[in-house]
């Protein structure tokens, strides 16, 4: 998937038993913070979150620089969050 604009990342898979609705978020989550997981845990409050990750070149198009963090790492600590 290294061609792919976005990596999603998805930790569960229970939104067809419980009929949540489905909370769509999308970012580069490079300096992951206290700010972004209490975001996700709102976003969790509307229903299943899922994540859509920024590639690494795709980040570096957009902001001109490199991550501090690769793709893998990011998508590591991403579905570490128990709100995603």
């Amino acid at each position: 998937q290294k061609n792919a604009l976005l990596s999603c990342a998805m930790a569960n898979e229970t939104n067809t038993e419980s009929k949540r609705k489905k909370v769509l978020v999308s970012g580069c989550f490079d300096l992951l913070h206290s700010g972004h997981v209490r975001f996700f845990e709102e976003a969790s409050q509307l229903g299943d979150v899922y994540v859509c990750l920024g590639t690494d070149a795709n980040i570096e198009m957009l902001k001109q620089h490199k991550t501090m963090f690769p793709e893998q790492e990011r998508l590591y600590m991403l579905q570490a969050i128990k709100y995603v």
